[in-house]
């Protein structure tokens, strides 16, 4: 366990607890921010409490998105990519099929 000097005294001993110092907002400790460091605000703890668990950014804009199905080889498909931590990529129809039918040419043997 790390040990520190009081500035009064010369004995080692564990930091001590300090938060309940800090809770009649006198102080200057600063907000926290995605640039500094500091404590949570109210607002931010709200916030956070408002978000559902799994909460998925991404699924009422794909939700409501407009239906299709005359696809074309320009068209572009969203997709996750698992060798990059799960980014959103987008891969066109034609690359999609050119993969699909390499995929198949060694699975099955061509008609003839």
């Amino acid at each position: 366990m790390p040990t520190h000097k009081d500035l009064a005294g010369d004995e080692l001993h564990p930091p001590k607890a300090h938060a309940s110092s800090h809770t009649g907002g006198a102080d200057d400790i600063q907000a926290a921010t995605a640039t500094q460091k500091g404590l949570m605000t109210a607002t931010q703890v709200g916030k956070l409490n408002g978000i559902a668990s799994g909460a998925d950014k991404t699924q009422s804009a794909v939700a409501a998105a407009t239906a299709k199905t005359a696809l074309v080889d320009g068209d572009l498909l969203a997709a996750l990519d698992s060798e990059d931590s799960n980014t959103l990529v987008t891969v066109s129809l034609s690359d999609l099929k050119a993969f699909l039918k390499t995929y198949f040419d060694t699975v099955y043997a061509p008609i003839s």
